[in-house]
């Protein structure tokens, strides 16, 4: 009786491990269910985080050196090189340059600042810009371009009438770093080609222009300057 009642009991030790496992399984199942739901939560949360809202001029600045076509509309588009996110804008771009053609004259404004390496404008997203066909790509040294026209997020376009009055302010994609239908791309389409406008900004959905250590000039700079 004595040896029987040994045996059980090293039965019962050796079933603990497996006991506590089947006791904590459900919770950590519970635990890896939660960690993914707060990951998915936090990616939905940043695709649809829109850069910083401003005011863009209302009409083409005068004192920028950016030149205007007054027989076409004037897209412009502020980029950061080092944003990927703005690389959906780029191909929602490419759609509108097809579907626009000759009606649209579109300018691609590079951010740099003047304390960047050699290599700053070496990035997919700036290889992206130069492939679009009929556009024109702009250095913006130390964003001043940006702040004369209001720009403050990567991926911002600003429409303008040949008469360079100010049509549509915003973003052309759906979320962050996400291509597809979007009321920025329909609504800009809708005026170059039909003269319609039922839409006039957006939220714009990127990387900051200007980040921390990185300045602009308010005011136009002198030959000096821009030679930095």
């Amino acid at each position: 009786m004595e040896s029987s009642f040994h045996i059980r009991e090293g039965s019962l030790n050796n079933n603990q491990p497996f006991a506590l496992y089947r006791l904590f399984l459900p919770v950590m199942i519970a635990v890896w269910i939660g960690l993914i739901g707060i990951g998915f939560i936090t990616l939905l949360a940043y695709q649809n985080t829109s850069g910083q809202a401003t005011d863009s001029q209302l009409a083409w600045p005068n004192s920028t050196y950016i030149h205007r076509d007054s027989k076409r509309c004037n897209l412009l588009l502020f980029l950061h090189p080092r944003c990927t996110c703005s690389l959906a804008t780029l191909k929602e771009l490419a759609r509108l340059q097809t579907h626009c053609q000759d009606k649209l004259a579109i300018q691609i404004v590079l951010f740099q600042p003047s304390h960047a390496d050699h290599d700053w404008l070496d990035s997919q997203t700036v290889d992206l810009a130069n492939q679009i066909p009929k556009t024109y790509t702009i250095i913006d040294k130390d964003g001043v371009e940006a702040t004369r026209f209001g720009a403050t997020t990567s991926g911002q376009v600003i429409l303008f009438a040949p008469n360079g009055k100010r049509v549509f302010s915003g973003g052309i994609t759906p979320s962050r770093a996400h291509e597809g239908d979007n009321l920025g791309s329909q609504a800009i389409e809708a005026y170059v080609c039909r003269g319609d406008l039922s839409v006039d900004q957006t939220k714009v959905f990127g990387c900051p222009l200007l980040g921390p250590g990185e300045r602009s000039y308010p005011e136009p700079r002198t030959l000096n300057d821009r030679a930095e």
